[in-house]
């Protein structure tokens, strides 16, 4: 979900995006269900403003339109396994050759180096191994994956904002540059609290669902939570408001 949501933010914010797909049934991805209109809804939700092109990479006329399209390209995004561009002969190397400009986005499990480049690397995956998951949930419950994929989603926010950045470099020396983003980073960067607590005491930051107090039921079959935001306001309390509702406060 990385690449085609880091190219998804490009194309937001106005570019000309065109999607390789596989010419054997394209991205796997349009297979998934519910279907619209018999198209993928997920499908459509990460791959809106852009045009798809059917390309087959392992064969030597693919890889030459590829590498026309490169010649013309001011961006390329991909979030294969590390050193499978390399593989095809389509790695930045190869490419800024035909395009020193080129700004070349590579999003994957665990980075392009280190030993865990060469594994699956899935936002389950990363969001256990950066942390994330053993600070989210209920205190005396086991450890909860985020609601959304927020490795991934992170991670393709980070290309994409890395992308500009490196454009904007490049108005003034000319040159592209190689991006190496991943999910296990993008996971651990979202830690800032946790970390500086556990950097100031060397304390491990316990599960919790919130820093504040749990929400109360409230009439309706509602709930409500106020959250403190200085350290004079930590002791919680109950309270009628003039709606009649019971609500948390701390």
């Amino acid at each position: 979900m990385a690449g085609p949501f880091c190219a998804m933010q490009l194309a937001d914010l106005g570019a000309a995006v065109i999607k390789v797909e596989n010419p054997e049934g394209g991205d796997s991805a349009r297979d998934s269900a519910p279907f619209l209109d018999g198209e993928s809804s997920p499908f459509i939700r990460l791959n809106r403003n852009k045009r798809s092109l059917a390309i087959n990479l392992k064969e030597p006329e693919g890889k030459n339109v590829f590498r026309e399209l490169v010649r013309s390209s001011d961006v390329i995004v991909e979030n294969l396994r590390p050193g499978t561009m390399t593989d095809l002969e389509l790695d930045y190397q190869k490419l800024s050759g035909l395009n020193p400009g080129l700004v070349y986005v590579a999003a994957s499990g665990w980075g392009q180096t280190g030993p865990y480049s060469q594994l699956a690397g899935l936002d389950i995956m990363a969001q256990a191994m950066s942390g994330l998951m053993s600070i989210t949930g209920e205190p005396d419950g086991g450890p909860i994956k985020v609601g959304v994929p927020i490795c991934d989603l992170v991670c393709a926010l980070y290309g994409a904002i890395g992308a500009l950045a490196a454009l904007r470099v490049r108005e003034q020396t000319g040159r592209g540059q190689f991006i190496d983003v991943s999910l296990f980073e993008a996971g651990v960067s979202l830690e800032v609290w946790e970390a500086g607590r556990y950097f100031a005491t060397g304390e491990m930051p316990p599960m919790a669902s919130s820093p504040s107090a749990p929400p109360r039921p409230a009439t309706g079959g509602r709930s409500a939570r106020f959250s403190a935001t200085r350290s004079g306001q930590t002791t919680s309390v109950s309270r009628t408001t003039r709606r009649g509702m019971h609500v948390a406060t701390s």
